[in-house]
């Protein structure tokens, strides 16, 4: 649903956004309450993008095999980055 009668609104309102929080702002803005805030939210936000489901459309069947693949992945993922953190030519942060 949108508020406005156009779906690119949003970037209109991202640019506003913006600008208000300079003219609040200046020079004295929040610098560890964002960057504390943006490490939190980060995996959050782009793990969302374009997420928007329709429930009634999903393959009951399906679920608890999708769930257990997700996990794997998950686990994969981590085990490769703990792996890749343990080489000497990366850094933990890479």
């Amino acid at each position: 649903m949108y508020f406005a009668k156009f779906p690119q609104s949003k970037y209109i309102s991202m640019f506003f956004f913006g600008y208000i929080s300079h003219l609040v702002w200046h020079e004295h803005k929040p610098r560890t309450f964002l960057k504390n805030s943006w490490e939190i939210l980060l995996p959050i936000v782009f793990g969302h993008v374009g997420a928007s489901m329709n429930l009634k459309a999903i393959n009951k069947d399906v679920i608890g095999i999708a769930f257990g693949l997700f996990i794997l992945s998950e686990f994969v993922r981590f085990c490769s980055s703990c792996c890749t953190g343990l080489l000497r030519c990366y850094k933990w942060r890479e």
